[in-house]
């Protein structure tokens, strides 16, 4: 049998009720509040041989860190391909091949923008073109975004919101806030709000962004996924309002901790570990039980290298650590990787991983010398500006500890920051009078 989704595209499963529960499957999938795990559940359940429902489940089931239940969601999707249409046949193999068939995944795009799925995996900090290892995915999210507006309502709020977040990726602050701030008064979900948040950090709103994330928490966190990531926001907003960067030790203890919350690993990590980091950088001192739950986390949910985000800041977790020979283990893992692969985001990383050890070791010239010729491939690994902006933060506080304050002061200069406290207190430490 044939129904027709919430963008009006032809689906293939054998009742109504699955088909509901798919619906709200992707609705919830996007909005990032819950994990969609159970609408898709109930979605198979009610048609064990609903092909578009099974790899939609699988998604859902990789991206909450269960690898194993994925592949075998998968599996049943594609034995089921026979039975479906051919562009749900076609976001059966975008999903399972990934980086894989991004050229195929355009085409697909170009003739089925509606098709919300499929583009939802291509855009975003995690997405497929952020995870592609290129450095001009925040511009193709743009043309992305703008060429497929046409297709979609007025007041559609994730269109809107995904606006929002990549325009201000993109530096186009004042129209990212403009639709942020429309997608928020459509939706009050966890995609907005974050979205919005992001915004306000990269527009430098820090009082507001905070009163934001404080008038959100009180709301809506105990309910929503975001609750974990829009802290780690909220910690970046206080640190550049020159908040005790040592005050953030509590916050992640209360509510960053694995143990606390661990909806999406690879979030809990890239926020984890960062935010530790920082606080390497600022030389607070961290509890060893602290770095020895983080670095268990890493080794349980992210063996081995070759997903250069996750590898970028499982590196960042064991500088942190007291330990040596787990950075040494995984320096060697990565140059490995990086010879074999001769892939530039795998060189960036493990550059990047040489940089923390050297840190660690307060060789901070070498910190400077081995991140300079590299810092314009930041965007290869994916993620978010702010996410990304930690490899500049250690190349900045380097800069300062060797004495290489022009070079300091020209990461200031270039980002601009004149709200931040936090980048005041660098310049003025480079020797910068106000």
């Amino acid at each position: 049998m044939r129904f027709r989704d919430a963008y009006d595209l032809e689906v293939s499963c054998e009742n109504d009720a699955a088909m509901q529960a798919f619906v709200r499957g992707i609705d919830a999938s996007l909005r990032l509040d819950t994990p969609a795990i159970e609408e898709f559940e109930e979605a198979v359940s009610q048609d064990p041989e609903f092909a578009l429902a099974r790899v939609a489940l699988g998604r859902q089931k990789l991206i909450h860190g269960d690898r194993k239940a994925a592949r075998g969601e998968y599996k049943k999707a594609l034995a089921l391909k026979e039975r479906v249409t051919p562009r749900e046949s076609a976001a059966i193999d975008i999903t399972i091949e990934g980086a894989n068939v991004i050229p195929q995944t355009f085409a697909h795009v170009a003739e089925y923008p509606r098709d919300v799925f499929v583009l939802a995996q291509l855009l975003s900090p995690f997405g497929t073109l952020a995870f592609a290892g290129i450095p001009d995915w925040r511009e193709q999210n743009a043309a992305l975004l703008e060429e497929t507006k046409p297709a979609y309502p007025e007041h559609d709020w994730w269109h809107t919101s995904t606006r929002a977040f990549v325009s201000a990726e993109n530096g186009m602050l004042e129209q990212a806030l403009q639709d942020g701030d429309l997608a928020w008064s459509i939706s009050e979900n966890g995609n907005c709000a974050h979205s919005l948040a992001h915004v306000h950090f990269e527009a430098g709103l820090l009082d507001e962004g905070s009163d934001f994330i404080h008038s959100w928490a009180e709301k809506y966190a105990d309910e929503s996924d975001m609750r974990h990531h829009l802290r780690w926001h909220l910690c970046l907003l206080d640190i550049d309002k020159g908040q005790d960067i040592g005050g953030q030790l509590s916050v992640y203890d209360r509510y960053l901790a694995p143990g606390i919350h661990d909806a999406v690993p690879l979030e809990t990590l890239a926020d984890n570990a960062s935010l530790l980091w920082r606080l390497r950088l600022a030389d607070v001192e961290i509890p060893q039980e602290t770095v020895d739950e983080l670095l268990d986390f890493t080794e349980a949910r992210f063996p081995g290298c070759g997903f250069a985000f996750a590898d970028l800041h499982c590196a960042m977790t064991a500088a942190v650590h007291p330990d040596k020979d787990k950075l040494a283990s995984q320096l060697s893992a990565l140059a490995e990787h990086a010879e074999q692969s001769r892939l530039p985001v795998a060189n960036f990383v493990h550059q990047c991983a040489k940089s923390f050890a050297a840190f660690a070791a307060e060789q901070y010239a070498d910190v400077v010398a081995i991140l300079e010729p590299v810092l314009d491939d930041n965007p290869l690994i994916g993620g978010s500006n702010p996410q990304r902006r930690i490899v500049e933060e250690t190349y900045l506080e380097a800069s300062l500890r060797c004495g290489q304050n022009d070079k300091a002061l020209a990461i200031l200069d270039k980002r601009n920051r004149s709200s931040s406290s936090f980048d005041k207190a660098q310049r003025k430490r480079a020797g910068q009078v106000a």
